[in-house]
């Protein structure tokens, strides 16, 4: 009898325990990956002057910008902006002064997350810039929409090419 109370009482306790020890569980996501090489005629240092301008680059990656820092001179600096319509922080996590600088985009809304890397290699007098973008989605997207993604990203480099040799900064 004792034990048969025992018994009861620890199935008792370990059913009480259960919330507290919840079982994480896997929910697959699909993500997607943009990429590309190209050559900015200018010396990485000029190049590095406007990915590390807050207003040049979210208006180079089609961002609104908000508000925030003005410079992305150290790991922590982070913009306020407005990308793909939601509310976002846009965040400087990694630094190579002149070599590598990356990012991540956090949306209020927790929806997915975005990081981009940009990689510097010096050419002779000009740079080679080395492009990655990595991000979560809700959902799969269609053939189109991520061609359509591809091609706003091809414009992103231009802009940055044309700001950087114009000298738009």
């Amino acid at each position: 009898m004792k034990r048969l109370i025992y018994i009861i009482l620890g199935l008792m306790l370990g059913l009480s325990l259960q919330p507290v020890f919840a079982q994480a569980v896997n929910q697959p996501l699909t993500g997607q990956q943009f990429s590309g090489d190209f050559v900015i005629n200018a010396a990485p240092a000029k190049v590095w002057q406007v990915l590390t301008d807050a207003a040049q680059l979210t208006s180079i990656l089609g961002y609104e910008y908000l508000g925030g820092a003005r410079k992305f001179s150290q790991a922590g600096s982070e913009a306020q902006v407005k990308a793909w319509g939601d509310a976002s922080s846009f965040m400087l996590v990694r630094s190579v002064p002149y070599k590598e600088l990356r990012f991540n985009l956090d949306p209020e809304n927790g929806s997915y997350i975005c990081n981009c890397r940009w990689v510097l290699s010096p050419a002779g007098k000009d740079t080679r810039v080395r492009f990655e973008e990595r991000y979560t989605e809700s959902g799969p997207q269609t053939a189109d929409a991520l061609q359509a993604q591809v091609k706003e990203t091809n414009e992103k480099f231009q802009r940055l090419k044309q700001r950087v040799e114009n000298g738009l900064n």
